[in-house]
């Protein structure tokens, strides 16, 4: 052998394992294999699921972005707006026209009006939003039904109730004394108001109806009410509406005054200026002259024969307060009166 040549060198032979080893080699690529598929179903599964309850979330989730309460408001106006429709049916507004009469105790059928001297049951329902029950019952009676003469027996009984004799009683008999029977007041105050009240006495200021519960009937007693005042209410109904359950008619309301003073004798005093206030709520009530301070005033005049010819109309109605009278829908279709309520000023 040359000891000059070069080695051979042998290639390295591949590692041998037994065939128990290769067995478990092989069973381990295998769970492995498992190990990744299995953690590639769940993978999914909770991607998934993610993406499912992220849909819900949003999908129930309420906006974030609140609106203004300037927007809020806009919209609130925007949809009552859109809810309320012009009343263009003549007769629901001769109907409502009738109904506020009735409360007013005045004819107001008309557009514009000007009631003189004191107006309890008008200025109360501007007070106070409402009239007692006894007062809508004097109501109904004095305006909205036609009282019949009282037979013999009717007088005999009033005479008898009220306790008339001599001069009062021939009295009371010469005016010829007029009522109308408690079932009939039910039943025009049930189609006013659409309720009804129990058939008995009432108790109003100039509480000129008496009952006669013997006979179930109402008769003018023949009382009647003193005073006067320079005060002037003055009213502009601007326009009708409904929505799905009421009908509402708006109401511009306000009153002329003079410049109250007591005179040495203790009686009220007339003197300039005649002022238009612009809010009916500042009038003075009941056995008052007292005005307030900060009471608005719309027009002022120094003369008295001016400021009787004015009124609140169609060009002026915005400068007085707002009010407006709501009446309930029923389900025979019909509206009745339940309040009346002022319109805040923007």
């Amino acid at each position: 052998m040359d000891s000059n040549a070069p080695l051979e060198q042998s290639a390295p032979s591949a590692p041998h394992f037994s065939s128990e080893g290769q067995d478990q080699i092989a069973n381990k690529k295998s769970h492995n294999k498992t190990i990744i598929i299995l953690l590639s179903i769940f993978s999914i599964i909770a991607t998934a699921a993610a993406v499912v309850f992220g849909v819900m979330y949003f999908t129930n989730q309420k906006p974030t972005d609140q609106p203004t309460p300037e927007t809020s408001v806009q919209e609130e106006e925007t949809e009552q707006a859109a809810e309320e429709t012009e009343i263009t049916d003549e007769n629901l507004k001769k109907d409502l026209d009738e109904k506020i009469s009735i409360l007013f105790n005045t004819d107001f059928t008309g557009a514009s009006l000007t009631a003189k001297g004191i107006g309890l049951y008008d200025e109360k329902l501007f007070h106070d939003g409402d009239i007692g029950q006894s007062e809508k019952v004097r109501s109904v009676i004095k305006n909205a039904l036609q009282l019949e003469a009282l037979n013999e027996q009717e007088i005999n009984a009033a005479v008898a109730q009220s306790g008339l004799t001599g001069e009062d009683e021939k009295t009371f008999r010469n005016f010829k004394p007029k009522g109308i029977k408690g079932g009939l007041v039910a039943q025009r105050y049930r189609e006013i108001f659409g309720k009804d009240f129990e058939i008995g006495p009432i108790s109003v200021y100039c509480g000129e109806y008496e009952y006669n519960a013997q006979y179930n009937f109402y008769y003018d007693a023949g009382f009647g009410c003193g005073g006067t005042t320079p005060i002037q209410r003055l009213y502009y109904k601007n326009h009708y509406v409904t929505d799905s359950n009421h009908a509402y008619v708006y109401v511009s309301a306000g009153f002329l005054a003079p410049t109250f003073g007591i005179s040495s004798e203790g009686y009220v005093a007339e003197n300039p200026p005649y002022n238009i206030y612009c809010d009916i709520a500042n009038s003075p009530k009941e056995n008052s002259t007292e005005i307030s301070d900060s009471a608005k005033i719309c027009e002022s005049f120094q003369d008295p024969e001016e400021s009787a010819k004015f009124t609140i109309n169609e060009s002026n109605y915005q400068q007085f307060a707002q009010y407006r009278f709501v009446f309930d829908r029923a389900n025979d279709g019909n509206y009745y009166f339940d309040k009346v309520e002022k319109i805040d000023s923007e």
